[in-house]
């Protein structure tokens, strides 16, 4: 071989190298150019660092989600005091049409189903890096309602069809129920469920598994109304029920063991009558209009004395428990509005939270959201553990929004 030759090949070989290596360094460059979701750069601190906040860019939008296979393993956790650190005072964190936002059995992530994505996911408290829970096909559903059993594995979506179908997460299980079911909660141990089965103009609260399809039903009260609401009492075995929240007519609240043998009541006749349990069972939240049928909020014991009138005018469903029961927080309506017409999904309101001490009725406003220059109606209301960070869904566009409680109260401290 001559030395020229070999000159050129030599050349070559290193023209060809230099090629190969600009090629792969540039192919890095665009792959690394934007942080994937649980990545992190310099000018968008979302994932890793312990301070900072989730700026607009880093909403949950509808398309952007990760998958993966069991939630509880795959879901990335952002941590409750690290979330609070990080998110302003207001903020939407998950931007798309969701339904039933809720917290985790294991408190550590937000549980919702996607109207858009048709699916259930699990994000971190800051909204980030969410995660299908199940691979149903649901692409063909319109889902408008779902009851969460209070170990989140369960649960039981109502279509615009008004289809009712037990789906059990992770095993895959669905099941069709009867059409003549509604109002329906599951017992304390996520076994059973409760619903007033209707036939012709007769009524009864009746319990099943929903499992079986509710094959195994039993009656265990007889009720004459055509229509009434049921509410689990926590840590007892016992079902209130009452008819639905009417400014004119009068109701009371009762309830009734699991297996029907005990009947008690919890709050005499009133108007406009609603009632949520706290989440030790320890007390309870209730509405009653008072002499001019504007509806009034108060707060009593579990079995409805001792009660403490509030002074504000709010809805129960518009309220949100603390883990000790201690406090109360409330989304106020800026206007006093009908009960029927607000329990008949006939307006929507525009609040301002506020936070009770249910041990003396006393209520400080924590946040008026007129002042973010946004229409707030404040539904699904449900706090993290440590009671640090109070999530919603917005009913005018069905978004999650987060409120954060520790940041507010700290600026309030400082004043």
């Amino acid at each position: 071989m001559s030395l020229k030759l070999l000159i050129v090949i030599i050349i070559a070989i290193a023209i060809v190298a230099s090629l190969l290596v600009y090629f792969y360094l540039f192919g890095e460059s665009r792959n690394s150019a934007a942080p994937s979701r649980g990545e992190a750069d310099e000018e968008s601190p979302i994932i890793n660092p312990a301070e900072g906040v989730v700026p607009e860019s880093e909403i949950r939008e509808a398309g952007e989600v990760s998958k993966a296979g069991s939630y509880e393993q795959a879901a990335f956790v952002v941590s409750e005091e690290d979330a609070a650190s990080r998110l302003e005072k207001f903020q939407k964190i998950i931007a798309s049409a969701t339904v039933a936002p809720t917290l985790s059995a294991d408190k550590k992530r937000i549980l919702y189903y996607d109207a858009i994505e048709k699916n259930f996911y699990a994000a971190a408290f800051t909204g980030t890096d969410p995660i299908e829970m199940t691979g149903e096909d649901f692409t063909e559903v319109d889902i408008d309602e779902i009851v969460w059993a209070p170990n989140k594995d369960k649960l039981v979506y109502k279509t615009l069809d008004d289809e009712k179908i037990f789906f059990k997460i992770g095993d895959e299980v669905s099941k069709e129920l009867s059409s003549n079911i509604s109002n329906y909660v599951f017992s304390n141990d996520s076994v059973s469920l409760f619903y007033k089965y209707t036939d012709g103009n007769k009524s009864n609260i009746s319990r099943g598994t929903p499992e079986s399809g509710l094959a195994d039903f039993r009656s265990i009260k007889d009720v004459m109304a055509t229509d009434v609401v049921l509410r689990r009492v926590p840590n007892e075995e016992f079902i209130a029920y009452f008819l639905p929240p009417n400014g004119r007519r009068e109701a009371g609240v009762n309830k009734v063991s699991y297996d029907g043998s005990i009947t008690e009541v919890v709050l005499n006749k009133g108007y406009g009558v609603d009632a949520v349990w706290s989440l030790d069972g320890d007390k309870v939240v209730f509405s009653r209009t008072n002499s001019k049928g504007v509806v009034k909020l108060f707060v009593g014991d579990g079995n409805g004395l001792h009660e403490i009138d509030t002074e504000l005018t709010t809805f129960v469903d518009k309220t949100a428990w603390s883990k000790d029961g201690k406090l109360l927080y409330a989304a106020v309506p800026e206007t006093i509005l009908d009960v029927e017409k607000y329990y008949g999904k006939k307006i929507k309101t525009k609040d301002k939270l506020y936070e009770i001490n249910t041990g003396s009725g006393a209520a400080t406003l924590l946040l008026d959201f007129a002042a973010f220059d946004e229409k707030i109606d404040m539904r699904d209301m449900f706090l993290t553990d440590g009671g640090n960070l109070l999530y919603f869904r917005n009913n005018y566009d069905d978004s999650v929004y987060v409120v954060n409680i520790k940041k507010i109260k700290e600026e309030m401290e400082e004043i």
